[in-house]
């Protein structure tokens, strides 16, 4: 970078002050990032300052690696980019949605989006945002199963299994396993009489010592509760 101000200078890039005797210095730098040049000066007796920015490539964190870029419910989104001279923070964007702000170039959150996303991280300096680094990520959600709790009515046995995978658990052509989830059965005062967990996003209630009538299973999965009822003949 060549550019001229007057009077002391001083380049952040490389911390180097010069004094110039006569009404102009000449800076002459070899840096890949924005620099800084502050003058303070003086003439006629008043005594000005002046500060401009050069930013000879706009350099940005690329490129930019996704460590994790196909994460599931409950996993973290990774990504890493490369430091960026001057840097205070790093920004990172889901489309145009701001999701992060971090120290150093690296990504790992859970506030994805589910579906195909752009993801981009610029960083901040002194004299704004640089260039941006970019990559698209896949979140793939398997909040899009339904339960289904058979046979209803029932005289024994009480099953709760996963039905009707939407298209959004089949998401870019990768099927999506469902969640594990919790359970409740209820009487109809409201007592809780069964709960669990379920395995491999199975689970099998044993009902043959409860009363016949109206029951209400609560299924949790993915924050949010399926309410069904059930009849025990």
């Amino acid at each position: 970078m060549t550019g001229k101000l007057q009077g002391d200078v001083l380049i952040n890039g490389s911390s180097t002050s010069l004094n110039g005797a006569g009404s102009q210095v000449t800076i002459s730098a070899s840096y890949g990032g924005t620099i800084k040049v502050r003058a303070n000066y003086s003439g006629c007796g008043v005594s000005q300052f002046s500060e401009q920015c050069f930013t000879p490539c706009s350099p940005g964190p690329a490129p930019l690696t996704m460590i994790y870029s196909n994460p599931q419910t409950n996993e973290p989104l990774i990504a890493q980019g490369q430091s960026v001279y001057g840097a205070t923070s790093y920004k990172w964007y889901s489309d145009n949605t701001l999701i992060e702000t971090t120290t150093d170039p690296y990504l790992e959150t859970r506030n994805w989006q589910c579906g195909d996303h752009n993801l981009s991280c610029f960083a901040v300096t002194d004299c704004g945002l640089s260039s941006g680094a970019y990559d698209s990520y896949w979140g793939l959600c398997s909040g899009s199963y339904s339960y289904r709790a058979y046979p209803n009515p029932t005289t024994d046995y009480l099953r709760i299994s996963p039905v009707q995978e939407s298209a959004q658990a089949k998401a870019n052509g990768k099927r999506i396993p469902p969640n594990d989830f919790d359970y409740i059965l209820y009487n109809n005062k409201g007592k809780a009489l069964r709960s669990g967990k379920s395995i491999k996003a199975e689970a099998m209630l044993d009902v043959r010592d409860l009363e016949r009538g109206t029951y209400f299973l609560h299924i949790k999965h993915d924050k949010k509760t399926d309410q069904k009822q059930i009849v025990i003949n």
